[in-house]
């Protein structure tokens, strides 16, 4: 059975209504093969201070900060009833598709309901921007893999908990929207440490993104190449597709501190470039040595995505350096694409402070 969890009632009414053939059920709508639910808004609410301990009752000043080692969360009184009739829908379900809205409010609040009742099966992403029945068709048709870089989200995160120790400082330096930097903390926090994970980027816009994503984050808007942090002062330093400055981090760094950086190979992304290019190129791969630091080693991560609507097409060509590279015959190629599976293709670099 494939679950689609949709943010409110009248969403996931509009999406019933596109699969066809619906059966109202409790809670639900039961579309053939199909099964559609949905939240009431933010369905889990974080948990009262001194419900992580009973002297929390009472505000003094040498109990902060409060900075728990794992969040808690609890479920919302009105929203009880309908999140159990998702917990029971997610324990059938083959497969789910995220319903929330476009943004990343709507992911995160599905997402949470997800990690609430532990499920770790196959999620995918519908994208519904508007509610009428051609949108929703469309949308449907489009359906697409949740997280196309979670394998590389989630092994980021896995070496910063093999590199680190105890409670580690760790500081993101270009982590745009937090996606890698909330999973390191989340991770960290999962084995009962108790982090300080801050990010860093010269985006407001994109920290107020990463705010949202993970409020427990330290968040600055500063330049790599003058972050605001003491010398020696960090565990652990990301840089994830972002430019690096080898002085500043290992300033920054302890003596043995640990860099964690992820760069593009050759390969990455070459299906979207032979779509695009008449002559594609491959990816020109910098020299690994960083001065004042010892390469301890490399990981390699492949995979593939695949892309089902020339939106998502679009959307991710404009990401990359080669949206600008472009002229508008080669610009124009990608605009008839319906669908397109391209290669990942990355090197996760593991150094020590020499």
């Amino acid at each position: 059975m494939r679950l689609f969890i949709a943010e409110k009632p009248n969403l996931a009414k509009a999406i019933a209504n596109g699969l066809g053939n619906g059966r109202t059920d409790s809670g639900c709508i039961r579309c053939g093969d199909d099964v559609v639910t949905w939240c009431f808004g933010h369905m889990l609410e974080l948990a009262w201070p001194q419900e992580y301990k009973p002297e929390y009752s009472q505000w003094r000043r040498e109990h902060l900060p409060i900075i728990p080692s794992e969040w808690k969360y609890k479920i919302r009184k009105d929203a009880a009833k309908q999140l159990a009739v998702i917990g029971s829908l997610l324990r059938e379900a083959d497969s789910v598709v995220n319903a929330g809205d476009p943004d990343r409010e709507g992911q995160l609040l599905v997402d949470e309901v997800l990690e609430h009742f532990k499920y770790r099966g196959p999620v995918a992403r519908i994208w519904l921007p508007s509610l009428d029945d051609k949108s929703v068709r469309i949308a449907l048709n489009g359906i697409r893999d949740n997280a196309p870089y979670a394998p590389l989200r989630d092994a980021v995160a896995a070496a910063a908990a093999e590199f680190t120790a105890g409670d580690a400082d760790v500081l993101d330096a270009g982590c745009g929207e937090g996606y890698y930097t909330a999973q390191v903390l989340r991770t960290l926090r999962q084995q009962g440490r108790a982090p300080s994970v801050c990010g860093v980027d010269i985006s407001r816009d994109a920290l107020i993104c990463a705010h949202r994503r993970a409020p427990e984050l330290t968040l600055a808007v500063a330049s790599i190449a003058h972050l605001p942090v003491a010398d020696a002062s960090c565990d652990l330093v990301l840089n994830v597709f972002a430019p690096h400055d080898a002085a500043e981090f290992a300033r920054v760094l302890r003596p043995q501190g640990v860099l964690l950086r992820v760069i593009p190979l050759e390969r990455h992304l070459w299906g979207l470039k032979r779509a695009v290019y008449d002559r594609p190129y491959e990816n020109t791969v910098p020299d690994p040595a960083l001065p004042g630091f010892a390469l301890a080693e490399q990981r390699t991560l492949r995979g593939t995505i695949t892309l089902r609507t020339n939106a998502d097409i679009e959307a991710l060509f404009c990401m990359t350096p080669y949206y600008y590279k472009s002229g508008a015959r080669d610009q124009a190629k990608l605009h008839a694409l319906d669908t397109l599976t391209t290669e990942t293709e990355f090197a996760l670099l593991i150094y020590r402070k020499a």
